[in-house]
């Protein structure tokens, strides 16, 4: 199969994008007065809207939006994947090189896109606005959470399931963005007890050194959930943190970037 263009930074809807990115509040008259559109340009009456409900979906499945529009929250509490182009979305996140089939395929009813040109514009606009938020400095969500939103895989046995998609960011952020971890040592005791007081990667025993790692980034109290961490020494934690490290669900074996 032939590669995959990359999506043009310079076209009409990635300016567009680029525009809600920097400021969510900007309007379409005013996008269309900055980027010099032609007068009456409807572009973006479907690129704005497009903008922020792709938005409110990359925040959803774990993604950060760019700095210029990171303390930005949707206007309505409705679940961002209960919508065609949510899904869309979550699908390119999924499979980047997906055909309008395979699209249709991964997303879920009743929001599958319902014609292939359907889902071949909007996953192609979906690409330009992943590749508008990489530039802008934002980050998209691990695949591995992608593949079945509300649920994380884990190689523990539990009945409590860790849905991500209905957790609110609860952060604190203070000076350097640092995150204030409520309930920790709860965390960590749960975390000590499940993995026999070993690291998960390296087996070190020396319990002064292990800490206990969210797999779902800390939004709160309610991701201090035992399927949700890692028992792992405090250099491993580091390196997992910073995207250095990866783990299989299972844990079968340790991948470097």
């Amino acid at each position: 199969m032939r590669a995959r263009r990359a999506p043009r930074l310079d076209g009409k809807y990635a300016r567009i994008f680029r525009a809600v990115l920097s400021d969510p509040s900007v309007t379409d008259a005013q996008i269309i007065e900055e980027e010099a559109f032609k007068p009456g340009d409807k572009s973006t009456r479907t690129g704005r809207p497009l903008a922020l409900q792709f938005m409110a979906t990359l925040r959803a499945l774990g993604g950060r939006l760019p700095p210029t529009s990171a303390s930005w929250s949707p206007a309505t509490a409705r679940s961002p994947l209960d919508s065609t182009d949510g899904q869309i979305l979550r699908a390119v996140l999924l499979e980047p090189e997906a055909g309008p089939d395979r699209i249709i395929e991964l997303s879920t009813e009743p929001y599958k896109p319902r014609t292939r040109g359907g889902a071949q514009t909007i996953s192609n606009m979906a690409r330009t606005f992943i590749a508008v938020v990489e530039k802008m400095g934002g980050q998209l969500p691990d695949r591995r959470f992608i593949d079945a939103p509300g649920q994380i895989h884990m190689f523990l046995e539990t009945s409590e399931v860790f849905e991500s998609d209905i957790i609110t960011d609860e952060r604190t952020n203070i000076i350097a963005q640092i995150v204030e971890r409520r309930g920790q040592a709860q965390f960590r005791t749960s975390l000590l007890n499940a993995y026999n007081h070993r690291c998960a990667m390296s087996g070190c025993k020396v319990e002064e050194v292990l800490e206990a790692a969210h797999i779902v980034p800390y939004r709160g109290p309610q991701t201090n959930v035992e399927s949700n961490g890692i028992l792992l020494r405090a250099d491993l934690h580091t390196l997992f943190d910073l995207g250095l490290i990866t783990f299989p669900i299972r844990l079968e074996q340790v991948g470097l970037r």
